[in-house]
């Protein structure tokens, strides 16, 4: 994996590389249609390529493996990931890294979640979440249920992966995390940021007092209704503690980050918009980096889930709100937080997939294992990689997970087996493109046709986009290396054919090129998931169209995602 070997310096804001050129009025294309659209490279605009921006939590979902499992070591040296976050999202705020004395099944408790500190949790939901890890741990590892740093380290290790740690600064203490940053240290382990927490403006977390260890949080939530005030405490009285003895553990700087509260949400929620205004106080000085959760939503009109063999559904509706929010919606987020917390500070996304994907009830997980969720997942890969400039880092919700979960891979809940699922391709895809490549490569799209749509949610709702909207037709991103090799990322998010035409620095592109596309007109198919029977040489052979085209025009199926690479 040498992209990743000499990763340049990030620079805090650039304009992203692609544009589209004017095009006709938005319109709607349908099967058998066909379009032409043009894609333009420039090898005089490059910028250095940042393939932090390719990342997963690394073992969230009811923890589906052990990291020294042969299963998750095959899909994570399948995948290539640049990036993994310890030891997830709401696990971390309840999870110890180095308990002090072994596993002893009297205690009836994990190395890892301590069974009196999730039996004191007040919430209902969560404290059947922490449960659910913890009991998983023992049913799939009995004589040692430890979620294992040390096996992660070995794992990223071997793999060129740099983590993201997240600190319990929920039921955990400074000292804690100080020793964290001191084994990291003396074991010669190089870690992208280090997060205070995990959704820390949840009033969830707030309340919360165990005999084993006092929440941090119970000394600052003093008012349940005032978030500026508990937000201020914690920041002035919480974090510095940790911050300070983290950086004293290290004879050289880490990268510490907070949680702001996600975009999308501020409208809806005030509390949250309170809490973001707390920790952008530029008194708080003492974090690099603020970490952003970003979940798109999809409309929905109160009707009850359906069967999709036996009722239809609103596939092109829901790829219409996707895929308008990979185009739109981001460069809106950019600019709030940009605009909230300043140039200085890095935003980094450390999780990112679809509200809903595991709440029936709420008519949204109807996509998972379907085509348009897997299309969607490699659109968004596509726009964090032209934005890597403005985002130092992002990663999808979870790698590995149990059942249906949208994953790139799964553990069968009857057998045990690995399979992958559809969201395997594109990663899979994005993490061949980026072997090798150093640059993002100037690119414009022209002719590519506006798309309209319209979607609307019930009132009080998170999103509220009632007018009109559009977005292009075809979404590209090319990564190059100084050889002049080339690796383009191409969404076809219409319908219709489109029949592409390549010029690289205005020279219509006259050699062979190979294109590998993850394609299905039917956005609410889903890939037959094969167990791991075969090897990954024949689900790939089943699932990607591979093709050879000599010159610069090439053909891409509707609904696609593909990857084309070629020497300049």
């Amino acid at each position: 994996m040498s992209f990743r070997a000499g990763i340049l310096p990030l620079i805090a804001l650039l304009i992203p590389l692609w544009s589209l050129a004017e095009a006709p009025a938005a319109q709607t294309l349908t099967a058998g249609d066909t379009m032409s659209v043009q894609l333009d490279i420039s090898t005089r605009e490059v910028q250095p390529l940042n393939p932090l921006v390719y990342g997963f939590n690394s073992n969230l979902s009811k923890v589906a493996w052990r990291y020294n499992s042969a299963d998750y070591a095959r899909a994570v040296a399948d995948l290539q990931p640049a990036a993994l976050r310890f030891p997830g999202g709401t696990t971390a705020n309840f999870y110890h890294w180095n308990p002090a004395s072994p596993w002893d099944p009297d205690l009836n408790e994990t190395n890892s979640f301590y069974r009196d500190e999730i039996d004191s949790i007040s919430d209902p939901k969560l404290r059947k979440s922490i449960l659910a890890a913890r009991n998983s741990l023992q049913r799939n590892n009995p004589s040692n249920p430890t979620l294992s740093f040390d096996e992660f380290m070995a794992l990223s290790k071997a793999n060129g992966i740099k983590p993201v740690i997240v600190v319990n600064v929920h039921t955990g203490t400074p000292e804690e995390a100080a020793a964290w940053v001191k084994y990291t240290v003396d074991n010669n382990f190089e870690v992208a940021y280090w997060e205070l927490g995990n959704e820390l403006y949840m009033k969830r977390y707030w309340y919360k007092d165990t005999a084993r260890s006092r929440s941090v949080f119970r000394t600052v939530s003093r008012n349940p209704g005032d978030v500026s005030a508990n937000a201020a405490a914690l920041m002035e009285n919480v974090l510095p503690a940790f911050v300070a003895a983290m950086r004293a553990a290290s004879p050289t700087p880490i990268r510490i980050s907070v949680t702001a509260a996600p975009f999308d949400e501020l409208e809806a929620k005030p509390d949250n918009a309170k809490w973001d205004s707390v920790l952008a106080r530029a008194k708080y000085d003492y974090y690099d980096a603020y970490t952003v959760h970003k979940y798109t939503g999809v409309p929905y009109d109160g009707t009850p889930v359906p069967n999709r063999n036996n009722a239809p559904y609103k596939f092109a509706e829901y790829a219409n709100w996707f895929f308008n929010d990979n185009a739109r919606n981001l460069d809106e987020l950019l600019a709030h937080y940009r605009k909230q917390y300043g140039a200085r500070r890095d935003m980094i996304v450390t999780e990112w997939n679809y509200y809903g994907f595991a709440h029936p009830q709420y008519n949204r997980s109807v996509i998972n294992m379907t085509h348009l969720g897997a299309l969607f997942v490699g659109d968004r890969l596509s726009t964090l990689l032209q934005n890597g400039g403005r985002i130092s880092l992002a990663m999808y919700h979870n790698l590995g997970s149990v059942g249906r979960w949208p994953s790139p891979v799964a553990r069968d809940r009857t057998t045990g087996e690995a399979r992958r699922n559809p969201w395997f391709y594109p990663f899979y895809l994005v993490g061949q493109a980026l072997e090798g490549k150093t640059q993002l490569v100037g690119a414009t799209l022209r002719n590519a046709p506006p798309i309209s749509g319209k979607s609307t949610w019930n009132p009080g709702t998170q999103y509220q986009f009632t007018a009109p909207y559009t977005y292009p037709g075809v979404n590209a991103v090319v990564l190059g290396d100084r050889g002049g090799s080339f690796a383009v990322l191409l969404t076809n998010r219409t319908a219709a054919i489109a029949r592409l035409e390549i010029n690289v620095d205005r020279k219509r592109l006259s050699r062979s090129l190979k294109s590998r596309c993850f394609a299905n007109p039917d956005l609410g198919s889903e890939v037959a998931a094969s167990l791991r029977t075969g090897s990954l040489a024949e689900d790939l052979r089943r699932n990607l169209l591979t093709q050879t085209f000599d010159g610069g025009d090439v053909t891409l199926p509707a609904y696609s995602y593909c990857l084309l690479e070629f020497n300049g």
